[in-house]
């Protein structure tokens, strides 16, 4: 009898200890955990003291204890977040209202996780599939810098709050990740709609980085800084736009910003820089001078947010599901978009990749395998979420078709990309002959790295290579060995030394005919080939 309860023990604590090791082996936003966060605020009348920051528009947070999986961490700070997520719902009476939590609001070591400074928590607003803002950072991260983001259950004083999106900060940790800095100009492009523009400023184009004035103080509504200066660099970054021309690479990271643009597109994507109100996005600039674009605020992707921009009515499915890959090509109030598709190279950049992005997660329905799986997950916790700002059912359907969201009706997921994803893959501006780079070596010899490039249906390619982590790549024209002209009309081979002192080398290719243009390896530059 002693020695079997010894043995139950035994194996009670073994499991005990390889639970709470898995629990904080995994990263916090491992995308298969649920995360169960208890906050206990002392502050009795906590909501109206936070009601009223937010109100004021006040960047303060109140004190609070917290717990993610039993982990305990001591003052941290908590705040409410957000615009529409947290007015529309407050409006409704409902207290599902979304989070800020601060690891660091009274220890400047303390961690979530032992990594992450501060979360947001998400209501979900307006997404009765609970996923598209899960999904789309998990295909997002892919091809660009983007937050991390999963779920968890919320519990303010022992009371349950719901099932909230748990999302990775943008935040100096980000950067440092991403960009291997964080003390450049650092800026929130998500205009303050509630102030009115200083007296003698131009009437204001939302966040569009549209240049219509040299005063920075015209800016500080529409661009909130994140750090201490930078409005200065962002108005030259708007005068590059507006010039446009082959200069644009030394003020903007034109990859990333490719990437942004396609994916804003793909996944119709409009509460964005993309849309009607042109905001929900960071610019970042590296220490090297450049601007990277970074997308936030993923709720209302896949058709959540109707208005493109140009037509007063909200689109309907059809003009959802039929969206031009060329959205705002044409328009000078969107020059990040514009000045992009003037270049012809950029274009036919950008054009390759909503190909990929197609080809990656749609063409195949790859995207409803992470959502269903998503969903299998997320279930259970839905169900008994007696805070939910919808009923289960519309949980249920909206993945696949359209759902009540409140007084609206927010398209199923399934029901607009099936179509969309036809539309895109037919269009004559992608299901187009593009180049196939067959082959590529490369080999360390003598200080030199030697590359052998076998390709189909080019006439030119472009080495882009770096001799230093998160540099800007530098370019070169390459063409066959035989004459110049079609690399097809020769032997379609390329033969390249460069030379080789460094530690790091990092490379990657784009070929391009007449019509369409193709990388190697396809994700670039997220993904690059790198020589140690």
């Amino acid at each position: 009898m002693v020695k079997s309860l010894i043995k139950k023990s035994i194996l009670f604590f073994v499991f005990l200890f390889l639970m709470i090791h898995t629990s904080f082996g995994q990263d916090l936003f491992d995308i298969k955990a649920v995360r169960t966060i208890k906050v206990t605020i002392k502050e009795k009348n906590w909501e109206h003291v936070l009601d009223s920051f937010k109100n004021k528009n006040i960047d303060k947070k109140i004190e609070a204890n917290c717990t993610i999986d039993g982990k305990k961490y001591e003052k941290i700070g908590i705040s409410y977040k957000g615009n529409s997520s947290y007015f529309n719902v407050k409006n409704t009476g409902s207290r599902k209202l979304p989070f800020h939590l601060k690891s660091t609001q009274s220890d400047k070591k303390q961690l979530f996780f032992n990594k992450y400074k501060s979360i947001k928590l998400s209501n979900v607003f307006r997404d009765p599939s609970f996923i598209r803002e899960v999904l789309s950072y998990n295909i997002a991260r892919s091809y660009l810098f983007a937050a991390e983001c999963n779920f968890a259950n919320l519990y303010i004083n022992n009371e349950f709050f719901g099932l909230y999106n748990c999302t990775q900060s943008i935040d100096e940790q980000f950067l440092e990740e991403s960009f291997g800095t964080s003390t450049g100009t650092f800026i929130k492009c998500d205009p303050d709609w509630q102030l009115t523009d200083p007296k003698g400023c131009p009437a204001n184009e939302k966040a569009s980085l549209y240049y219509n004035t040299s005063d920075s103080n015209c800016l500080k509504n529409l661009y909130e800084l994140q750090s201490e200066s930078g409005y200065a660099n962002l108005l030259k970054l708007m005068n590059a736009l507006q010039k446009g021309g082959d200069t644009l690479n030394k003020f903007l990271n034109i990859d990333e910003t490719l990437w942004y643009l396609a994916f804003n597109n793909v996944l119709v994507n409009l509460d964005s820089y993309s849309g009607k109100l042109s905001h929900n996005y960071y610019l970042y600039q590296d220490t090297f001078g450049i601007f990277h674009p970074i997308v936030w605020d993923l709720n209302l992707s896949f058709g959540g947010f109707r208005h493109d921009g140009f037509q007063n009515s909200a689109l309907n499915l059809e003009q959802m599901q039929t969206l031009s890959p060329l959205l705002h090509y044409q328009n000078p109030l969107r020059p990040l978009i514009s000045s992009m598709m003037k270049n012809e190279q950029y274009k036919k950049q950008y054009l390759a990749h909503i190909r990929t992005i197609l080809k990656d997660f749609f063409e195949t329905e790859q995207y409803m395998t992470i959502a269903n799986d998503i969903r299998k997950n997320i279930d259970n916790f839905v169900k008994k979420d007696t805070l939910s700002l919808y009923p289960y059912e519309s949980f249920q359907q909206n993945i696949e078709k359209s759902a009540k969201a409140g007084s609206v009706v927010m398209v199923g997921i399934r029901e607009l990309m099936l179509a969309r994803s036809k539309y895109l893959l037919a269009h004559p501006l992608i299901n187009v002959d593009f180049p196939n780079i067959k082959n590529v070596t490369h080999s360390l010899v003598n200080g030199e790295v030697s590359f052998e490039i076998e390709v189909e249906k080019s006439n030119e390619m472009i080495l882009y290579y770096r001799y230093e982590n998160h540099a800007p790549f530098q370019q070169m024209v390459l063409k066959d060995d035989g004459k110049n002209g079609d690399l097809t009309e020769n032997d379609g081979k390329i033969n390249l030394k460069l030379p080789y002192s460094s530690a790091i080398f990092h490379y990657y290719l784009c070929a391009f005919n007449e019509k369409s243009a193709a990388f190697f390896p396809e994700k670039a530059a997220k993904t690059y080939i790198s020589i140690k």
